[in-house]
């Protein structure tokens, strides 16, 4: 039992925004995950909150023994996300590994929900004199929105993303995983859209990463692939991956699937090659 005098360590959270622009809060994140490892990194216990609100004033107030403390913060978590049941005293935290749920064929039939990921490393605590400790976190997930222009009218497309980011260690490295097939949400009935509209929510985008945009016809063929990154969303000088997770790709293609005209959040860049990339 904790005497009257013990403190708790109090977590606050911050969103990471871009140097210069760092924003207190996350307001689309109303449930949050804190796990809990000793400094020799052995799980010790997991704090859940839900149906909150994070900004300023929010904090979470974590009744702890005095010693040194590893914290792992998973904002967001839902069925869409899978993690390994920890042990207290024997989980390490190199084994706190996330993996977004897929089908046996490796497709991710769902958007996954916004998810941000935080990391506090070695603290130590002293129950009587308590602590408070503030964890950045960052955007795990990205929203794409695809717009595909003049298409064959007579071929029902479809448009996926494809990319091995599935699964993170604690400190929101990307683990080595299987390529996954990322399905979207579209605008309108495939067969019915002109333009065609797709939309994406894919895990974390990294420079040199195997991520790839297709375009399939009626027949199943791949009409266009290109690589999501260095062909696409990189080519905007303006993104930086790490602050950056909302993106509009339009693509305007001539009668025999040639980009004709590429922009990436309204910068338009140049496709070079025959779509094949």
């Amino acid at each position: 039992d904790r005497s009257e005098c013990e403190q708790d360590l109090t977590l606050k959270f911050r969103y990471a925004g871009s140097p210069g622009n760092e924003q207190a809060g996350v307001p689309e994140i109303d449930h949050l995950s804190v796990f809990v490892f000793g400094g020799d990194g052995k799980f010790v216990t997991r704090f859940n909150d839900r149906a909150i609100h994070v900004d300023d004033s929010y904090s979470m107030a974590l009744a702890l023994p005095s010693g040194d403390y590893r914290f792992v913060v998973w904002a967001g978590l839902d069925e869409k996300y899978l993690l390994p049941d920890c042990l207290a005293g024997e989980t390490d935290i190199h084994d706190l590994i996330l993996r977004i749920d897929r089908k046996s064929d490796n497709t991710v039939p769902e958007l996954p929900s916004l998810l941000y990921h935080g990391v506090c490393e070695p603290v130590n605590f002293q129950s009587m004199e308590g602590k408070t400790v503030v964890v950045d976190l960052w955007r795990v997930t990205n929203a794409i929105r695809v717009i595909a222009y003049r298409l064959n009218p007579d071929s029902d497309h479809a448009i996926s993303i494809e990319a091995d980011n599935g699964s993170y260690y604690y400190n929101r490295e990307i683990a080595p995983d299987s390529l996954l097939i990322y399905m979207p949400v579209y605008a309108a009935s495939r067969a019915q859209a002109s333009p065609l509209i797709a939309d994406f929510n894919v895990m974390r985008l990294e420079p040199g990463r195997n991520a790839r945009l297709k375009i399939k016809d009626g027949t199943g063929a791949t009409q266009y692939d290109v690589g999501l990154i260095d062909k696409l969303i990189g080519l905007n000088p303006r993104v930086n991956f790490e602050y950056d997770h909302d993106f509009v790709i339009e693509i305007s293609f001539d009668d025999g699937y040639i980009p004709i005209c590429i922009k990436v959040n309204g910068w338009e860049i140049i496709e070079e090659g025959d779509g094949l990339a």
